[in-house]
């Protein structure tokens, strides 16, 4: 049907934009949490120099922090919803 063909032109383009948006916010949050990551994994690391802080403790951070950053590049997309209004044009 002709609504039917609209809707699914109009689910390619909203499919479309939102990846595009997606892309730009995981790009921006991969690199706020890699900085802040990387801060926290220093200052283990000075605080191991120092012997107030486990080597495993070090090792544990750099492991989850390796964890972290996959997860947030593979993140994906997923079209839980979509909500249609459809307008009588008589009106």
């Amino acid at each position: 049907s002709v609504v039917r063909d609209r809707l699914s032109g109009m689910l390619e383009t909203a499919q479309a934009s939102a990846k595009a948006k997606l892309q730009v916010e995981q790009q921006s949050r991969v690199a706020q949490a890699t900085s802040l990551l990387a801060s926290e994994q220093e200052r283990l690391e000075h605080l191991h120099e120092l012997g107030s802080v486990a080597p495993r403790e070090v090792q544990s951070h750099h492991k989850k922090t390796k964890a972290i950053l996959k997860a947030l590049e593979n993140s994906c997309l997923t079209l839980d919803a979509v909500r249609v209004v459809v307008l009588d044009p008589r009106a």
